[in-house]
């Protein structure tokens, strides 16, 4: 999956996390603290991937409670697919 995972951090370089792209366009799946730290994040930040590229990033949604928050990277070619992993069923 390590060509999938993605740095996520605000643009500056605060609030760095990980994620996972979740989708061929470029969805990836991280945590609330990540792209909200302490309240200051907004919604342009950065992510690089295992390979060195860095894309701009956008964030799509949040849960503060759940702690979880979906962020889209920016394709520099379109229509060029990201890596990414499918998600699992945990009942499976």
């Amino acid at each position: 999956v390590s060509p999938a995972v993605v740095a996520v951090c605000q643009v500056g370089g605060k609030g760095v996390g990980s994620g996972v792209i979740i989708d061929p366009e470029g969805y990836a799946l991280t945590n609330h603290h990540v792209v909200v730290p302490a309240g200051n994040g907004g919604p342009v930040m950065q992510a690089g991937l295992a390979d060195g590229v860095l894309y701009d990033a956008v964030l799509v949604g949040h849960d503060m409670l759940g702690d979880v928050a979906l962020i889209k990277l920016l394709p520099k070619e379109p229509g060029k697919p990201f890596p990414f992993v499918r998600l699992g069923n945990s009942d499976e």
